[in-house]
């Protein structure tokens, strides 16, 4: 399997300590087209977040199906997207300009992300889940949205066969 590389098209790429950057090939080629410093006009990419790949989920999860064929990116230029989209001008522009060239990308199955989501082209409602915990210090109960359904605090690139 091949591994997503440390610099894609001059645009460092950090990941989150539990991320197998091991994913089906497919991914690596959408990564290298949407991942560029020039991607949005007037703005400079330098520098994107994984937070997940072929990790950290369960089947049915596009995540974990066959090589690995969904990435979920939450920061831009070290601004997580949950605080700075789309209040930051480059985070915005960064962001929407990525999920737009996805959707070109012959093999995109889901684009879920802050500026759209798609399924297969077509306009995809993502529900969100909330989970209650129980915080250990206070013993309160709390809810907490999941960002990996919801996709609003970061985004979804997955590829199809």
């Amino acid at each position: 399997m091949p591994a997503i590389p440390n610099n894609i098209n001059g645009v460092e790429i950090e990941f989150s300590d539990a991320v197998n950057t091991s994913v089906d090939q497919r991914v690596i080629d959408a990564l290298n087209k949407v991942v560029k410093p020039g991607i949005a006009a007037g703005h400079l990419l330098n520098k994107i977040y994984i937070s997940s790949a072929n990790d950290q989920h369960t089947s049915p999860s596009r995540h974990v199906q066959g090589d690995g064929k969904a990435v979920d990116i939450s920061r831009i230029n070290g601004n997580k997207m949950s605080v700075f989209y789309p209040g930051n001008a480059l985070v915005k522009a960064v962001v929407d300009a990525m999920q737009t060239e996805f959707e070109s990308y012959i093999h995109r199955r889901e684009n879920f992300g802050p500026f759209m989501k798609k399924k297969l082209g077509n306009n995809h409602q993502v529900l969100a889940m909330a989970i209650t915990f129980i915080c250990p210090s206070t013993k309160e109960a709390y809810n907490e949205i999941v960002h990996t359904i919801y996709h609003n605090n970061d985004f979804r690139l997955c590829v199809f066969r």
